[in-house]
């Protein structure tokens, strides 16, 4: 494998990982939120609840990412 796929590698399956460590974080403070009686949510609730939303999403998106990049190495590495 040359070193300009090496890094991408190493540099995908790291951005993987911070992207599965954030989802699961922002995951279990929504869950945490979601334990309360949606009738007890303040307007704060309400705003940090779309937040965690927002954040898991785009670390989920950052997952997909990272996985073609991921898979393309592979790819590479097979095809030489």
């Amino acid at each position: 494998m040359d070193q300009a796929t090496s890094n991408k590698l190493f540099w995908a399956i790291f951005n993987l990982a911070i992207a599965n460590y954030l989802t699961g974080t922002w995951d279990n403070r929504r869950f945490q939120l979601c334990k309360k009686s949606f009738d007890e949510f303040s307007e704060e609730d309400k705003a940090y609840l779309y937040l965690t939303e927002k954040r898991s999403r785009y670390n989920v998106e950052q997952r997909a990412v990272n996985r073609v990049v991921i898979e393309n190495c592979f790819k590479q590495l097979i095809n030489k």
